[in-house]
């Protein structure tokens, strides 16, 4: 009798009408971050990337390595929809944090990553592609 009073005191505890906050899940994947050299030799670093730093304009992944600030690059995404536009790297800090967040391996730096649009084909992709994975990935309970 005592369990189940506790255990559904719980249940309300974290009903987001009761607390007043809605609970998101932040689903991440893998980016390939592909960096054109000026020697025309390509670097690729593998990345983390949240789905809700997904945006028309550009998008925030977690990298191992630093990229330099106005650096072209190209990005790659998979999963959860295939997905490859150019970009330019607008910043790039370091982040410090004790637990290993987004995977066991450490990714030191967060950049900030703006999309190249040539046209307004590249537009609409773009805004098409943020929209899928808004529709399908993103979910708030």
């Amino acid at each position: 009798m005592v369990w189940d009073r506790t255990r559904a005191a719980r249940k309300r505890s974290k009903s987001p009408s009761v607390s007043g906050r809605t609970n998101y899940h932040f689903k991440r994947t893998q980016a390939v971050v592909t960096i054109r050299n000026p020697d025309n030799t390509q670097t690729v670093v593998s990345s983390r990337l949240v789905l809700n730093d997904i945006h028309s304009k550009g998008l925030f992944i977690f990298s191992p390595v630093p990229i330099p600030i106005e650096q072209r690059v190209e990005i790659s995404i998979r999963d959860p929809h295939p997905f490859h536009q150019n970009a330019i790297v607008r910043s790039c800090q370091q982040i410090s944090y004790d637990q290993k967040i987004l995977s066991n391996q450490q990714f030191q730096y967060r950049i900030a990553i703006e999309f190249e649009v040539a046209t307004g084909q590249d537009r609409e992709r773009i805004d098409a592609y943020c929209n899928v994975v808004q529709e399908t990935c993103l979910r708030s309970f």
